[in-house]
């Protein structure tokens, strides 16, 4: 079995698609992903464009659709943790590339305004 299919992890259960953690060349990256009708996991390709005379073109060659996460595998690892520090809405103190804002709780609705709890019949 590859990298992929051992740390597939299904997203969406209704497309059959998710993430998984692949190693090429001492660099980590979490890659698009798909279930097949097969059981196998295959990586979704994606058509990088350039710039060209001011125009936008897609590439010649299909790339697998992978966001880089780490050099090494303490880089993949520190990232995924952030990461999970951003979406829980926690903070990652002295991380400059910190996704989390240092304001109010992300999670906490607005505070009511004047007269919103005030039906009036």
């Amino acid at each position: 079995m590859s990298v992929i299919e051992t740390s597939f992890i299904m997203t969406d259960k209704e497309y059959n698609s998710g993430i998984a953690c692949e190693e090429y060349n001492g660099r980590y990256a979490l890659v698009a992903c798909n279930e097949g009708r097969d059981g196998k996991i295959y990586p979704r390709w994606c058509y990088p464009s350039k710039m060209e005379d001011g125009k936008s073109t897609p590439s010649a060659r299909p790339l697998p659709w992978k966001i880089p996460i780490g050099k090494n595998i303490d880089d993949a690892m520190e990232t995924l943790k952030t990461l999970a520090l951003a979406l829980t809405g926690g903070s990652s103190a002295g991380n400059p590339s910190s996704l989390v804002s240092s304001g109010a709780d992300a999670h906490q609705p607005p505070p009511a305004g004047p007269g919103v709890d005030d039906i009036p019949f």
